[in-house]
């Protein structure tokens, strides 16, 4: 998937929603008239406007978004070309789901929740995070009960974390041998820190110009530092979703 697929997806996405708020206001006035409740309409119809104004002009910018972008623009990197920055963009719904694209425009990372169970006391959100180019599937399980636990699991590891410290900024969470910090700075930018060392960090309104054309300024940016492996940036991705569902 490529971000002019994901622009054409939000704009379709505010459309619908246009449509169908116009559709429910529609049916809500046929019944208050005849009720004879007609005081109020006005009020309704300003409210209905408000929405359909907001709706209008994000469906405007995805679209306008869209047709800036030439597919030409947008090429693969090359296989031996390690990615450091991703690009986050969040879709609408009713779990979380969230795009990691490259500076190029093209998706590299996704995740989304799988499905949600509840044994007693205790519910575990699946999410499942996944390589767009090689198809590697990382299960990351959310565990709430007395103390929350997050796994991660793949072909190549399974670790499980218990939540150690949790304030308004910033979240503790540790396993038998490590540990992953996961805070706000004074900038407001998020900080990764596994076993002491800083490893990535999610920032914004620092991006080039170039991307600029591609992407929106605000767009937050994951940022890896130059020696993180492949199991620190999962274990980050899976740091982050839990950071954003609770903290941010």
């Amino acid at each position: 998937m490529d971000i002019k697929k994901y622009y054409t997806t939000m704009s379709k996405i505010y459309l619908n929603q246009m449509i169908m708020i116009s559709l429910a206001f529609s049916g809500s006035c046929i019944i208050l008239s005849s009720f004879q409740v007609n005081k109020l309409i006005p009020y309704m119809m300003a409210v209905v406007w408000l929405f359909i104004a907001v709706f209008f002009v994000k469906y405007l910018y995805y679209k306008g978004k869209n047709r800036q972008i030439k597919l030409d623009s947008i090429k693969p990197y090359k296989e031996n070309e390690v990615d450091q920055q991703y690009m986050i963009e969040f879709l609408p719904s009713s779990s979380f789901y969230a795009q990691f694209y490259t500076s190029n425009g093209i998706c590299s990372w996704e995740i989304k929740g799988a499905h949600k169970k509840r044994k007693g006391k205790t519910t575990i959100d699946h999410y499942l995070l996944q390589n767009k180019a090689q198809m590697k599937r990382i299960l990351i399980k959310i565990t709430h009960h007395n103390r929350p636990k997050l796994t991660v699991s793949c072909s190549s590891f399974h670790k499980m974390f218990y939540l150690a410290r949790n304030n308004r900024r910033k979240i503790v969470f540790q396993s038998k041998k490590d540990d992953m910090v996961v805070q706000k700075n004074h900038n407001e930018e998020i900080e990764c820190v596994y076993n002491g060392k800083m490893i990535a960090r999610v920032r914004r309104g620092f991006m080039p110009v170039k991307w600029q054309q591609i992407f929106s300024p605000n767009t937050p940016i994951l940022s890896f530092e130059h020696n993180v492996n492949d199991e620190e940036k999962i274990l980050t991705t899976a740091f982050l979703v839990y950071f954003y569902l609770y903290k941010v």
